[in-house]
This record gives C-alpha cells, structure tokens and sequence, in this order.
C-alpha cells in the first residue's frame, strides 16, 4: 500500500488489488500475465527468472516447535522430521539439516496446523511468519537462524520499467519514518537505507 501511495506521489496512477496464491504458483502467475508483481518474502535465487526490486525487509529462516517439545535448539533438528512451504527458501535450509526428513506444503496454515497436531517435530519458515505463530502461545521460536536472508519484489522477466518505479518507491518509503514504524509495529527486520 505505501510503495503504491509513493509511486501515485511520483506522477504515477497506480492502483493495486491483492490476489491471494500459493507462493509456488507466483512466479507463474508472473510469466503469464495475471498479476504485475509478486510480494510474499521473496528471497533472492538466480534459478528464479524473474526482474528482482531492490531487498526492503532483512529476514531469516528460523525453526518452530510445539510448545513443550523436547527440541530446544538448532543443533538438535538433525534427524527429525520437518516441514517448510513448497518452493520457499525453507525448504532448502530445511533440507540442509544433516538426514532430517523433509515434507514440503504449500501454505504456511497447513504447515502450523501439522506441526500443531504434532505431524512434523519442527517447522522451518521465516522469521516473520514464526513471530507471528508464537504469539498465538502454541509455538516457540528456537534461537539462531538457519538461513539470513533478505526480501525482495518480483515482477515478470523483462519487466525492468515496473521495477525501476518499484525500486524508487522502496527507496522512498525505507527513507521515510513510516517505513521504521512499520517495521517497529509487526518486529520486522528493516533494510538501512
């Protein structure tokens, strides 16, 4: 909503509507035409061929338990059976874990709810999405980081024009006191300007 605000402020007329996907089917949803730009913690990958925004929130992948699980840290993943979502970078720091059995989902909803009903001994997602479950009191948050990272805005190959106005309303908005606000708001990791 603000990058739009700061783009409409730059003598564009832009207007947004959010469409709801599984993050796997985005990037499809990119090459044939049905959404401009993809938003959902996009994480850099060169096997994504995809225009790539600048990065506008520092992230992590980080691992999730029930509360109450003997699983105490990082280090004591190795072996178990994890969950992460279907063609996100957790699933790759999932599957760096030495011989852990590695289930991939599609929605981070499926994924909580597995781990919940003890399906899965941890979950590996970002650490966005694992604040946001451990403030529910079913889950924890084990401490350090699998893999550090850093989000970006996707638009469809080719389409450098959209992302160089992206580019420049990111540059706006990290530059504005909204932006660490925001990020103050929901304990996000912002990017320095």
């Amino acid at each position: 909503k603000e990058l739009v605000k700061i783009m409409n402020k730059n003598g564009g007329n832009y207007s947004y509507k959010f469409k709801a996907l599984s993050f796997d089917a985005i990037s499809s949803s990119l090459t044939s035409d049905q959404v401009d730009l993809g938003i959902s913690g996009f994480t850099y990958s060169e096997d994504r061929k995809v225009e790539w925004s600048e990065p506008y929130l520092g992230s992590s992948q980080v691992a999730v338990v029930p509360n109450g699980s003997d699983i105490t840290s990082v280090d004591q993943l190795e072996g178990k059976s994890l969950v992460a979502q279907t063609g996100a970078t957790g699933e790759k720091a999932a599957k760096d874990v030495k011989d852990a059995q590695v289930t991939g989902l599609k929605n981070v909803q499926d994924i909580m709810n597995a781990l919940s009903a003890n399906q899965y001994d941890a979950a590996v997602v970002d650490s966005g999405v694992a604040k946001q479950y451990a403030q529910s009191g079913q889950f924890t948050t084990l401490d350090g980081s699998l893999l550090d990272e850093k989000n970006y805005i996707i638009a469809k190959e080719g389409n450098k024009e959209m992302i160089d106005k992206v580019n420049k309303a990111i540059e706006a908005f990290i530059a504005s006191d909204d932006y660490k606000k925001l990020c103050d708001k929901y304990d996000l990791t912002p990017i320095e300007g």
